[in-house]
Protein backbone atom coordinates (compact mmCIF):
# COMPACT_ATOMS: atom_id res chain seq x y z
CA UNK A 1 0.00 0.00 0.00
CA UNK A 2 2.48 2.44 0.75
CA UNK A 3 4.40 1.80 -2.52
CA UNK A 4 1.13 2.45 -4.34
CA UNK A 5 0.84 5.45 -2.67
CA UNK A 6 4.21 6.72 -3.31
CA UNK A 7 3.71 5.75 -6.83
CA UNK A 8 0.37 7.57 -7.54
CA UNK A 9 2.32 10.93 -5.68
CA UNK A 10 5.35 10.47 -7.82
CA UNK A 11 2.75 10.31 -10.76
CA UNK A 12 0.47 13.72 -9.58
CA UNK A 13 3.84 15.30 -9.41
CA UNK A 14 4.92 14.43 -12.69
CA UNK A 15 1.46 15.59 -13.87
CA UNK A 16 2.12 18.57 -12.32
CA UNK A 17 5.43 19.11 -13.23
CA UNK A 18 4.45 18.64 -16.85
CA UNK A 19 1.26 20.70 -16.44
CA UNK A 20 3.41 23.46 -15.14
CA UNK A 21 5.74 22.76 -19.02
CA UNK A 22 2.67 23.10 -20.29
CA UNK A 23 1.51 26.63 -18.90
CA UNK A 24 5.25 27.85 -19.32
CA UNK A 25 5.28 26.84 -22.69
CA UNK A 26 1.94 28.68 -23.59
CA UNK A 27 3.30 31.93 -21.50
CA UNK A 28 6.35 31.91 -24.05
CA UNK A 29 4.20 31.34 -26.89
CA UNK A 30 2.00 33.84 -26.28
CA UNK A 31 4.45 36.35 -25.51
CA UNK A 32 6.45 35.93 -28.73
CA UNK A 33 3.18 35.61 -30.72
CA UNK A 34 2.42 38.83 -29.36
CA UNK A 35 5.57 40.19 -29.84
CA UNK A 36 5.67 39.24 -33.65
CA UNK A 37 2.07 40.77 -34.01
CA UNK A 38 3.49 44.02 -32.34
CA UNK A 39 6.07 44.34 -34.07
CA UNK A 40 4.44 43.27 -37.70
CA UNK A 41 2.07 45.97 -36.54
CA UNK A 42 4.45 48.77 -36.11
CA UNK A 43 6.27 47.66 -38.91
CA UNK A 44 2.96 48.38 -41.03
CA UNK A 45 1.93 51.73 -39.38
CA UNK A 46 5.37 52.96 -40.28
CA UNK A 47 5.59 51.67 -44.15
CA UNK A 48 1.80 52.86 -44.44
CA UNK A 49 3.27 56.87 -42.54
CA UNK A 50 6.33 56.77 -44.66
CA UNK A 51 4.81 55.72 -48.45
CA UNK A 52 1.57 56.93 -47.70
CA UNK A 53 1.40 60.22 -46.57
CA UNK A 54 2.98 63.28 -48.26
CA UNK A 55 4.50 66.67 -46.83
CA UNK A 56 2.81 69.74 -48.13
CA UNK A 57 6.71 71.52 -48.35
CA UNK A 58 9.38 69.10 -48.39
CA UNK A 59 12.86 69.79 -48.13
CA UNK A 60 12.42 73.13 -47.20
CA UNK A 61 15.20 72.88 -44.14
CA UNK A 62 17.64 72.95 -47.32
CA UNK A 63 16.62 76.14 -48.11
CA UNK A 64 18.16 79.72 -47.50
CA UNK A 65 16.80 82.74 -46.01
CA UNK A 66 16.75 85.86 -48.09
CA UNK A 67 15.37 86.66 -52.01
CA UNK A 68 18.18 84.62 -54.14
CA UNK A 69 17.23 80.93 -55.04
CA UNK A 70 18.31 77.78 -52.96
CA UNK A 71 19.38 75.38 -55.90
CA UNK A 72 20.22 72.22 -56.40
CA UNK A 73 22.92 70.84 -59.03
CA UNK A 74 20.87 67.73 -60.65
CA UNK A 75 23.34 65.92 -63.21
CA UNK A 76 20.93 64.25 -66.46
CA UNK A 77 18.51 66.84 -65.34
CA UNK A 78 17.86 67.14 -69.49
CA UNK A 79 15.47 63.92 -68.86
CA UNK A 80 14.15 61.48 -67.22
CA UNK A 81 14.33 60.32 -63.43
CA UNK A 82 16.93 63.83 -63.10
CA UNK A 83 14.24 65.82 -64.88
CA UNK A 84 11.71 64.73 -62.66
CA UNK A 85 13.19 65.71 -59.63
CA UNK A 86 14.17 69.37 -61.07
CA UNK A 87 10.15 69.20 -61.95
CA UNK A 88 9.28 68.75 -58.08
CA UNK A 89 11.91 70.91 -56.77
CA UNK A 90 10.73 74.09 -58.72
CA UNK A 91 7.26 73.31 -58.06
CA UNK A 92 8.73 73.62 -54.26
CA UNK A 93 10.13 77.12 -54.52
CA UNK A 94 13.65 75.64 -55.15
CA UNK A 95 16.28 76.63 -58.05
CA UNK A 96 18.08 73.81 -60.33
CA UNK A 97 21.09 73.90 -62.39
CA UNK A 98 20.71 71.36 -65.06
CA UNK A 99 24.08 69.61 -65.69
CA UNK A 100 24.24 67.69 -69.20
CA UNK A 101 26.24 67.17 -72.68
CA UNK A 102 23.71 68.14 -74.95
CA UNK A 103 23.04 71.46 -75.45
CA UNK A 104 19.49 71.08 -77.36
CA UNK A 105 18.45 68.98 -74.72
CA UNK A 106 19.60 70.85 -71.22
CA UNK A 107 17.51 74.02 -73.63
CA UNK A 108 14.70 72.35 -74.09
CA UNK A 109 14.37 70.74 -70.27
CA UNK A 110 15.51 74.58 -69.13
CA UNK A 111 12.36 75.65 -71.17
CA UNK A 112 9.79 73.33 -69.87
CA UNK A 113 10.88 73.80 -66.01
CA UNK A 114 10.38 77.54 -66.44
CA UNK A 115 6.92 76.84 -68.28
CA UNK A 116 6.30 74.89 -64.66
CA UNK A 117 7.37 77.14 -62.61
CA UNK A 118 4.79 79.99 -64.36
CA UNK A 119 2.45 77.47 -64.00
CA UNK A 120 2.79 76.60 -60.35
CA UNK A 121 3.09 80.66 -59.62
CA UNK A 122 -0.43 80.71 -61.22
CA UNK A 123 -2.41 81.16 -57.61
CA UNK A 124 0.22 83.64 -56.30
CA UNK A 125 -0.68 85.80 -59.61
CA UNK A 126 -4.13 85.49 -58.64
CA UNK A 127 -2.97 87.08 -55.52
CA UNK A 128 -1.51 89.72 -57.56
CA UNK A 129 2.11 88.29 -56.85
CA UNK A 130 3.42 87.38 -60.27
CA UNK A 131 7.22 86.25 -61.64
CA UNK A 132 8.37 87.54 -64.01
CA UNK A 133 10.03 85.76 -67.18
CA UNK A 134 13.32 87.12 -65.74
CA UNK A 135 12.95 85.95 -62.46
CA UNK A 136 12.05 82.54 -63.73
CA UNK A 137 14.73 82.43 -66.02
CA UNK A 138 17.12 83.04 -62.62
CA UNK A 139 15.80 79.36 -60.92
CA UNK A 140 16.77 77.50 -63.88
CA UNK A 141 20.09 77.11 -65.00
CA UNK A 142 22.23 74.83 -67.12
CA UNK A 143 25.76 73.69 -67.19
CA UNK A 144 27.14 71.86 -70.32
CA UNK A 145 29.84 69.31 -69.50
CA UNK A 146 29.98 65.69 -70.78
CA UNK A 147 30.26 63.77 -67.39
CA UNK A 148 31.78 60.47 -69.68
CA UNK A 149 35.03 61.93 -70.48
CA UNK A 150 34.78 65.44 -68.78
CA UNK A 151 39.05 65.31 -67.13
CA UNK A 152 38.99 66.30 -63.09
CA UNK A 153 40.27 69.31 -64.02
CA UNK A 154 37.42 70.05 -66.44
CA UNK A 155 34.67 69.41 -63.45
CA UNK A 156 36.55 71.39 -61.24
CA UNK A 157 36.75 74.61 -63.79
CA UNK A 158 32.85 74.02 -64.47
CA UNK A 159 32.30 74.09 -60.50
CA UNK A 160 34.25 76.91 -60.26
CA UNK A 161 32.98 78.79 -63.39
CA UNK A 162 29.35 78.07 -62.93
CA UNK A 163 28.54 77.90 -59.01
CA UNK A 164 31.49 79.76 -57.24
CA UNK A 165 31.85 82.71 -59.20
CA UNK A 166 28.32 83.87 -59.46
CA UNK A 167 28.31 83.05 -55.79
CA UNK A 168 24.96 80.67 -56.16
CA UNK A 169 23.66 79.21 -53.37
CA UNK A 170 23.24 75.37 -54.14
CA UNK A 171 22.25 73.27 -50.80
CA UNK A 172 21.37 69.84 -52.61
CA UNK A 173 24.05 67.96 -54.84
CA UNK A 174 21.56 64.96 -56.99
CA UNK A 175 23.93 62.86 -59.03
CA UNK A 176 21.53 60.88 -61.23
CA UNK A 177 23.44 60.49 -64.75
CA UNK A 178 23.93 57.27 -65.59
CA UNK A 179 23.40 54.78 -68.56
CA UNK A 180 24.90 52.34 -70.62
CA UNK A 181 26.92 53.70 -73.11
CA UNK A 182 27.98 51.11 -75.36
CA UNK A 183 27.12 50.04 -78.72
CA UNK A 184 23.74 48.57 -79.35
CA UNK A 185 22.92 45.63 -78.47
CA UNK A 186 22.39 47.66 -74.67
CA UNK A 187 21.39 44.31 -72.70
CA UNK A 188 24.40 41.29 -73.37
CA UNK A 189 26.99 39.55 -71.56
CA UNK A 190 29.89 40.93 -70.41
CA UNK A 191 32.31 38.46 -72.14
CA UNK A 192 31.05 40.82 -75.82
CA UNK A 193 32.78 44.00 -73.77
CA UNK A 194 35.59 45.80 -75.31
CA UNK A 195 37.54 47.73 -72.94
CA UNK A 196 36.39 51.25 -74.02
CA UNK A 197 32.60 49.88 -73.36
CA UNK A 198 34.06 48.37 -69.70
CA UNK A 199 35.91 52.20 -69.21
CA UNK A 200 33.02 54.50 -70.41
CA UNK A 201 30.09 53.08 -67.47
CA UNK A 202 32.61 53.72 -65.00
CA UNK A 203 33.44 57.20 -65.70
CA UNK A 204 30.04 57.82 -66.41
CA UNK A 205 28.29 56.03 -63.63
CA UNK A 206 30.76 56.24 -61.01
CA UNK A 207 33.73 58.05 -61.77
CA UNK A 208 31.94 61.48 -62.37
CA UNK A 209 30.12 61.41 -59.55
CA UNK A 210 33.20 60.82 -57.31
CA UNK A 211 34.87 63.41 -58.75
CA UNK A 212 31.81 65.80 -58.31
CA UNK A 213 31.37 64.70 -54.75
CA UNK A 214 34.40 65.58 -53.86
CA UNK A 215 34.19 69.47 -55.72
CA UNK A 216 31.04 69.86 -53.86
CA UNK A 217 31.89 69.21 -50.54
CA UNK A 218 33.08 72.93 -49.74
CA UNK A 219 29.84 74.16 -51.38
CA UNK A 220 27.65 72.56 -49.55
CA UNK A 221 29.35 72.15 -46.39
CA UNK A 222 30.95 75.94 -46.81
CA UNK A 223 34.34 74.83 -45.48
CA UNK A 224 36.13 78.00 -44.88
CA UNK A 225 39.61 76.74 -45.62
CA UNK A 226 38.24 75.57 -49.05
CA UNK A 227 36.02 77.93 -50.19
CA UNK A 228 36.99 81.39 -49.66
CA UNK A 229 33.64 82.66 -50.16
CA UNK A 230 30.89 84.35 -47.77
CA UNK A 231 30.56 81.20 -45.11
CA UNK A 232 27.38 82.43 -43.52
CA UNK A 233 25.77 81.28 -46.76
CA UNK A 234 25.75 77.38 -45.93
CA UNK A 235 28.32 77.17 -42.76
CA UNK A 236 26.11 74.58 -40.33
CA UNK A 237 22.85 74.94 -42.05
CA UNK A 238 21.49 71.72 -44.03
CA UNK A 239 22.64 70.34 -47.18
CA UNK A 240 21.58 67.47 -49.14
CA UNK A 241 23.25 64.92 -51.42
CA UNK A 242 21.29 62.26 -53.03
CA UNK A 243 22.96 59.80 -55.03
CA UNK A 244 21.16 58.00 -57.62
CA UNK A 245 21.44 54.15 -56.68
CA UNK A 246 19.43 50.91 -58.58
CA UNK A 247 17.87 47.65 -57.93
CA UNK A 248 20.57 46.37 -60.23
CA UNK A 249 22.81 46.55 -57.24
CA UNK A 250 22.12 42.78 -56.50
CA UNK A 251 23.76 42.04 -59.86
CA UNK A 252 21.55 41.42 -62.69
CA UNK A 253 22.64 39.50 -65.46
CA UNK A 254 22.92 41.14 -68.85
CA UNK A 255 23.74 44.42 -67.19
CA UNK A 256 27.18 43.12 -65.06
CA UNK A 257 28.74 46.23 -65.44
CA UNK A 258 25.73 48.83 -65.17
CA UNK A 259 24.67 46.68 -61.71
CA UNK A 260 28.51 46.75 -60.35
CA UNK A 261 28.80 50.69 -60.99
CA UNK A 262 25.47 51.24 -59.14
CA UNK A 263 26.58 48.97 -56.09
CA UNK A 264 29.27 51.04 -56.03
CA UNK A 265 27.08 54.32 -55.80
CA UNK A 266 25.15 53.14 -52.66
CA UNK A 267 28.50 51.75 -51.15
CA UNK A 268 29.67 54.74 -51.58
CA UNK A 269 26.70 56.74 -50.51
CA UNK A 270 26.93 55.07 -46.59
CA UNK A 271 30.56 55.34 -46.43
CA UNK A 272 30.11 59.33 -47.20
CA UNK A 273 27.65 59.59 -44.69
CA UNK A 274 28.86 58.35 -42.27
CA UNK A 275 32.14 60.22 -42.76
CA UNK A 276 30.58 63.30 -42.90
CA UNK A 277 28.48 62.52 -39.38
CA UNK A 278 31.60 62.40 -37.49
CA UNK A 279 33.24 65.36 -38.12
CA UNK A 280 31.75 68.42 -36.75
CA UNK A 281 32.58 70.66 -40.01
CA UNK A 282 30.28 68.42 -42.27
CA UNK A 283 27.58 66.52 -40.22
CA UNK A 284 25.12 69.49 -41.25
CA UNK A 285 25.31 67.22 -44.78
CA UNK A 286 23.26 64.60 -45.40
CA UNK A 287 24.08 61.66 -47.70
CA UNK A 288 20.64 59.44 -48.80
CA UNK A 289 21.36 57.14 -51.81
CA UNK A 290 17.97 56.18 -53.86
CA UNK A 291 17.36 52.78 -55.15
CA UNK A 292 15.69 53.00 -58.13
CA UNK A 293 13.47 50.15 -59.62
CA UNK A 294 12.19 49.82 -62.86
CA UNK A 295 11.01 53.48 -64.42
CA UNK A 296 9.64 54.36 -67.16
CA UNK A 297 12.23 56.56 -68.59
CA UNK A 298 14.02 58.11 -71.91
CA UNK A 299 16.33 55.14 -71.69
CA UNK A 300 14.32 52.71 -70.03
CA UNK A 301 11.36 52.04 -72.54
CA UNK A 302 10.31 48.38 -73.08
CA UNK A 303 9.76 45.10 -70.90
CA UNK A 304 8.59 47.48 -68.45
CA UNK A 305 6.40 45.80 -65.67
CA UNK A 306 2.89 47.14 -65.20
CA UNK A 307 3.44 48.84 -62.05
CA UNK A 308 6.27 50.83 -63.06
CA UNK A 309 5.99 54.62 -62.57
CA UNK A 310 7.22 57.07 -65.01
CA UNK A 311 10.19 58.99 -64.64
CA UNK A 312 8.52 62.18 -63.30
CA UNK A 313 6.10 60.54 -60.86
CA UNK A 314 9.40 59.05 -59.50
CA UNK A 315 11.06 62.36 -59.21
CA UNK A 316 8.12 63.75 -57.00
CA UNK A 317 8.40 60.68 -55.04
CA UNK A 318 12.08 61.05 -54.44
CA UNK A 319 11.16 64.52 -53.36
CA UNK A 320 8.77 63.94 -51.04
CA UNK A 321 10.19 61.15 -49.20
CA UNK A 322 13.78 62.21 -48.76
CA UNK A 323 12.84 64.43 -45.28
CA UNK A 324 11.19 61.04 -43.79
CA UNK A 325 13.81 58.99 -44.99
CA UNK A 326 16.44 61.15 -43.15
CA UNK A 327 14.58 61.28 -40.17
CA UNK A 328 14.75 57.91 -40.07
CA UNK A 329 18.18 57.76 -40.60
CA UNK A 330 18.35 56.07 -43.69
CA UNK A 331 21.28 55.58 -45.87
CA UNK A 332 19.23 54.09 -48.73
CA UNK A 333 15.55 54.63 -49.66
CA UNK A 334 13.30 53.28 -52.09
CA UNK A 335 11.21 55.77 -52.56
CA UNK A 336 8.44 53.94 -54.50
CA UNK A 337 5.90 51.42 -52.42
CA UNK A 338 6.12 48.81 -54.58
CA UNK A 339 9.42 48.62 -55.09
CA UNK A 340 10.28 48.49 -51.21
CA UNK A 341 7.55 45.55 -51.28
CA UNK A 342 9.49 43.34 -54.20
CA UNK A 343 13.08 44.25 -52.35
CA UNK A 344 11.31 42.96 -48.74
CA UNK A 345 9.55 39.92 -50.38
CA UNK A 346 12.82 38.96 -51.64
CA UNK A 347 14.25 39.08 -48.82
CA UNK A 348 12.00 35.46 -47.76
CA UNK A 349 13.02 33.72 -51.32
CA UNK A 350 15.52 31.18 -51.61
CA UNK A 351 18.24 32.44 -53.89
CA UNK A 352 17.48 29.26 -56.31
CA UNK A 353 13.83 30.96 -56.52
CA UNK A 354 15.79 34.83 -57.09
CA UNK A 355 17.94 32.84 -59.45
CA UNK A 356 15.80 31.82 -61.80
CA UNK A 357 13.20 35.03 -61.40
CA UNK A 358 15.94 37.30 -62.03
CA UNK A 359 17.10 35.35 -65.18
CA UNK A 360 13.96 35.11 -66.46
CA UNK A 361 13.01 38.84 -65.90
CA UNK A 362 16.25 39.91 -67.62
CA UNK A 363 15.71 37.46 -70.73
CA UNK A 364 12.28 39.15 -71.07
CA UNK A 365 14.03 42.71 -70.34
CA UNK A 366 16.90 42.10 -72.72
CA UNK A 367 14.83 41.28 -75.82
CA UNK A 368 12.32 44.12 -75.63
CA UNK A 369 14.97 46.47 -75.14
CA UNK A 370 17.48 45.32 -77.69
CA UNK A 371 14.85 45.13 -80.21
CA UNK A 372 13.38 48.74 -79.24
CA UNK A 373 16.77 50.37 -79.34
CA UNK A 374 18.03 48.76 -82.70
CA UNK A 375 18.88 51.26 -85.16
CA UNK A 376 16.89 51.88 -87.93
CA UNK A 377 17.70 50.72 -91.29
CA UNK A 378 17.07 53.54 -94.42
Amino acid sequence: MPTRMACMDLSNAVNSGWTGIQSTILYISAFIGGFILVSTLEHVRQFATFYFSTPSKPLQKYRRSGNEPTYALITGGNGGIGYGIALSLVQHGFGVILLGRNGDRLSAAATSLREAIALSTAEDAARGMVMSSADRDRYVKTIMLDPQTATPDQIAESVRESIVKPNLVVSILVNNVGSVPIAHPPYRELVTYTAADIDNIINLNARFMAHLTINMLPILGQIPAQYPLDTALNSGRPSLILNVSSGAKIGLPYQVMYGSTKAFISAFSVGLSRELKASSETNHIDVLAIVAGDVESQSNIAGLLKWSPNSEAYGRYIVEKTDAAIVRGLKEMEPYWLHRLNTVSLGFTPERFVDKGTLDIMLMKMKAMNEATKPKVN
